[in-house]
């Protein structure tokens, strides 16, 4: 018996093998490599442009696959090539460019994605969910456009009349758009967000993604290095870390709503250092609470008390706060709270939080260990069935392979550097692994 398990299991390995270098082949001889980008169809206004180079990723995953991984059994079944039905009756060529992009017009949203036509009667023949779903191809292109349903008719006429044009468009040698990497990402911007101009190339090597762009700052978003306090990180926690020098305006826009809920006004944050170490699921008032575990540095663009500011607390928040103790207690966690300094406030789980006066030059950061997200406190029911869920239980398995993890963007005269890396563990391939991430979800 033991005999016929492992010549299945090699048949299974070299069925997988042969299907694959089938692809391979079919990959190589009937793609033909273009070096011009299916973004440089869109209008150099658009707000929003990612390109996916699907076929240098589907090329790089393939020799990872093949050449480089320990391919098991579970792992050759998993992705054993599979006909899906839906989309061969795409009618579009999904080994070739994906364009995906996001603009606005008069106050209206639109989503869509540029697609290369493998069969124009297919592709119209498609049923797209979506009240205002615009469609439109030719033989060469498709084009579709998601709106809100609320989408005035305007709105329905003007994206319809951009599909058209997109289509109808030719391709221009080193576009605006053009990517370098196997995903770029193009942010037009303009004089009244923070960045503008913003291009950013990831590409993937072997067990890592890196990551680097560049954008332009508005004027009044150029600042000089500042005297910050900055917590210390701990050596016996599993945490990540996000730093900004300039909070967004649609997350302060949250912040502050949050905020006033509870009877606080506070004033515009300048920038923010967070810890995060997971999630606890608790029970408050008979509702089950989903609480995170942090500590939490603040900087305020004018001076902020908290002492005098918990005090006008909304009185059904009161009971909540220990004042002597400087403490806020909500369900079975206890957040502390500090005056650092005269625009600075510290909130979190530790008591006694170790932090430093540093000079720092702005700039932006994620760092540490992303699993750590996902880290999930609860003994309930509630928190054993979350934590059991297959996008939270696969997620947090992915993210545990993940050995190192830095992006940072900093500020070089009127630009924002970005650049970043993200490792999974030695021995193992970026490629495969969100394949087989991604290939489990589904």
């Amino acid at each position: 018996m033991q005999k016929y398990k492992r010549v299945f299991s090699f048949s299974i390995v070299l069925l997988f093998l042969i299907g694959f270098w089938i692809i391979i082949g079919f990959v190589n001889f009937t793609t033909a490599k273009e070096s011009t980008s299916n973004s440089s169809l869109l209008p150099s206004d658009i707000d929003m442009v990612m390109s996916v180079n699907t076929q240098e990723l589907i090329h790089t995953f393939l020799f990872d696959l093949l050449f480089q991984a320990d391919i098991d059994e579970k792992t050759a079944q998993l992705f054993m090539p599979e006909e899906s039905q839906e989309i061969s009756k795409l009618g579009a060529d999904l080994s070739a460019e994906v364009v995906v992009f996001y603009d606005n017009w008069n106050n209206s949203s639109a989503k869509g994605v540029v697609l290369n036509i493998s069969n124009e009667g297919d592709f119209k023949r498609y049923q797209i969910d979506g009240e205002n779903t615009i469609k439109f191809s030719n033989s060469k292109y498709g084009v579709l456009i998601y709106l809100d349903d609320k989408a005035s008719s305007e709105t329905v006429t003007h994206y319809t009349q951009l599909a058209e044009k997109i289509v109808n468009s030719k391709k221009i040698e080193n576009g605006k758009f053009n990517s370098r990497g196997l995903i770029n990402l193009a942010y037009q911007g303009n004089d009244g967000t923070y960045l503008k101009a913003l291009n950013l190339d990831l590409n993937i090597k072997n067990q890592t993604i890196s990551i680097k762009g560049k954008g332009k700052l508005i004027d009044n978003a150029v600042s000089s290095s500042s005297k910050q306090n900055i917590l210390n990180l701990p050596t016996s926690q599993k945490y990540f870390q996000i730093q900004t020098s300039e909070v967004p305006e649609d997350a302060m826009n949250y912040l502050a709503t949050s905020f006033n809920k509870l009877g606080i006004e506070v004033p515009a944050v300048k920038s923010m250092q967070l810890l995060i170490y997971g999630v606890a699921i608790d029970e408050y008032k008979g509702s089950m609470a989903v609480l995170p575990n942090l500590d939490w540095i603040l900087r305020f663009k004018e001076p902020f008390q908290i002492d005098s500011v918990v005090k006008n607390l909304h009185p059904n928040y009161k009971s909540l706060i220990d004042f002597e103790n400087r403490r806020i207690t909500i369900g079975n966690v206890k957040y502390n709270y500090k005056q650092i300094s005269e625009n600075e406030i510290y909130i979190g789980l530790t008591e006694m939080p170790d932090y430093v006066e540093t000079e720092i030059k702005p700039y932006y950061s994620a760092s540490g260990y992303p699993s750590a997200v996902l880290e999930i406190d609860g003994q309930g029911f509630v928190a054993g069935f979350i934590k059991m869920m297959p996008p939270v239980k696969l997620s947090k398995q992915f993210l545990e392979d993940v050995s190192y993890f830095d992006i940072r963007a900093e500020q070089v005269g009127d630009s924002l550097e970005i650049k970043g890396e993200i490792s999974v563990k030695e021995g193992k391939l970026m490629t495969v692994e969100m394949a087989k991430y991604v290939m489990l979800l589904l």
